[in-house]
């Protein structure tokens, strides 16, 4: 049997998964594609602890074979927008990083801009100073910028 349902996310990962994935106005689920296996992993948990989702304003529609035994809990459903979310921010800073290694005039903001108008991503789904400062907390990326010589 094949079952359909609504995942909500926030606006810039639905524009981020539209593209990035290659997503149409259903998603099939299945093993093969990288992003069936983030649907299979996210929502294969039966136990997820309970999170806030009201702010997810938007949805992408999935469909799945039954056989699949997926969770859809408002706690997958916010594992599943962090799980997409560290991988968008993680694709933004390599982008940011390949930009500040060739780019002789480079921009930080310039940067993000130019990325996130890839996706169709627009200041109303994500704001620019949440990104700037993402990455100026990132501990972990942080070692991959001289923030002191950046132009804003």
């Amino acid at each position: 049997m094949i079952i359909q349902a609504t995942i909500p996310v926030r606006p810039h990962l639905k524009k981020y998964i539209v593209k990035k994935f290659k997503a149409q106005h259903i998603i099939k689920i299945s093993h093969h594609s990288i992003f069936g296996k983030l649907v299979v992993k996210s929502f294969s948990e039966h136990f997820a602890r309970a999170r806030e989702t009201s702010a997810f304003r938007s949805s992408i529609f999935i469909e799945f074979d039954h056989e699949f035994e997926l969770t859809l809990s408002a706690g997958n459903i916010y594992d599943f927008n962090s799980l997409v979310e560290d991988i968008y921010r993680q694709e933004l800073i390599q982008y940011v990083m390949h930009e500040k290694l060739w780019n002789p005039h480079f921009e930080r903001k310039r940067s993000i801009e130019t990325f996130n108008s890839y996706f169709g991503i627009t200041e109303d789904d994500i704001a620019l100073e949440t990104i700037i400062k993402f990455m100026q907390r990132s501990a972990e990326d942080r070692h991959y910028f001289d923030f002191q010589n950046y132009k804003k």
